[in-house]
Parts: C-alpha cells; structure tokens; sequence
C-alpha cells in the first residue's frame, strides 16, 4: 500500500519530530483519519526525505518518530527553468502544477508586451506546488520567483543556462539535446510579438516548435516542460 506523504520544514535528522502545523493535523485526522502507529513519509522539500510513524496524533499537535535514516533523493530528469508568462484565469496555476509534477527546478513568471495578467496570489502557487510535490513523489520543491519583464528574463536566462529555447509557431523541431541545464520560454496567449522573437534570437536562443497543431498557451507550457526534462 503506498504511503501518504507530507511536506515536513524542518531537521528530518531529528529522532522526533513534532508540528503543530493545523493543516497537516487536520490531513492526518479529520481527512485520512491516520492512527497512532501508522507510516508516513515525511520530505524537506530540499531532496531529503525519510519514512516515519506517527508518535501521538491530537488536534493540537503531532509527533512523528524516525523508523529510516534520511535517504537523499536523487533528482531525476536535466535541470530545468521555466519561463512562463502569466496566464488568465486558473491557467497559469495549471502549469504551475504540472511543471512541478513533470519535475521542473524552477519556475519564472514573465510580462511580456501581450500578457494580459499581470499578478498572481504567491501564497496560492506555493500551496499547489507543496500539494503537487506530495502527490508526485518529489523530494524538492521547485523555486518560484518573482516576476520578470522579458527582457530581463532573457537577460537573466543567457547568463545562467547553457541552451535556451523560446517556443513559437515559426520554430523548428528541437533535435536532440546533450546539455543538463536547460531554460524553455512559453509566451501569452496571443503569441510574441515580432520583436520578441528577434531579441531571443539575438541572444543566442533557439526557436522551438513543440508540433504542428497550435497549442494554448498552459498546454505548451506542460508539453515543453515534458520535453525539456526527459530530452526532445
């Protein structure tokens, strides 16, 4: 039977851990109904967890005690940056959600000259990226920044990553890749613009296509996501 896993922010070296944290208790009480004795695992979000039993279990607090030593877990996949430009409605936590799934290290909003959202709710992305690292099995969370107006994310993405692509209509199949350090662009919905792309291009950034059918902008997100991780 597979064990429920939970976000745990603190020393997982610790013989006995204890939280008091009211949204994890009430997981464990009211929505698992989990029982003194039972194993969960616990990770850090930094690449360690560790497998435990629950100690004591009331509506105050919880204690947790070791039963395996901290394994690191290995990231799998290359390391990944996302930059995404923010997207109406719930789409832009979409992609959030399954760029953490699929195991991106880093998460960049970007406005671009059509972006049409401008903000976001911080407190809400890092909810569902916690929920998403529970559920998929991810030992570390990856790290969401502050938004970026493009140029600034192209200036920022050339400096630290070793192949970046921009993905457009006008772009060609991305053949197969050898480096692990890797940025993706996804634009707005309507599209980059002409100048955008010339930037980008200018910049040493490869334009990408991700197929032949003209995908939304959160589907592109996930597919090239997908792509950059486990290689074109």
């Amino acid at each position: 039977m597979k064990k429920h896993r939970f976000l745990f922010e603190k020393n997982l070296m610790s013989e006995h851990l204890d939280s008091d944290d009211k949204e994890l208790i009430n997981q464990l009480l009211n929505v698992l109904r989990l029982k003194v004795g039972e194993t969960v695992l616990l990770f850090d979000g930094a690449g360690s967890e560790i497998s435990a039993k629950i100690i004591s279990l009331d509506r105050q607090k919880v204690v947790f005690g070791k039963i395996e030593k901290v394994a690191k877990v290995s990231k799998e996949g290359r390391d990944v940056t996302l930059y995404c430009s923010i997207l109406k409605k719930e789409n832009f936590e979409i992609v959030v959600q399954k760029a953490t799934e699929i195991g991106v290290n880093k998460i960049v909003p970007i406005i671009t000259s059509r972006t049409v959202k401008f903000g976001f709710k911080e407190d809400r992305l890092l909810k569902i990226i916690k929920e998403a690292c529970e559920q998929c099995g991810r030992a570390s969370q990856p790290k969401i920044e502050s938004p970026l107006k493009f140029e600034e994310a192209i200036n920022e993405a050339k400096k630290t990553n070793k192949i970046n692509i921009i993905f457009d209509q006008s772009g060609e199949k991305i053949g197969k890749l050898k480096s692990d350090k890797i940025a993706i662009f996804i634009g707005p919905e309507g599209g980059w613009t002409k100048e955008e792309l010339i930037m980008a291009k200018k910049d040493g950034f490869v334009i990408g296509l991700l197929g032949n059918l003209t995908l939304r902008a959160e589907t592109a997100g996930i597919v090239g996501s997908y792509e950059a991780i486990n290689g074109f």
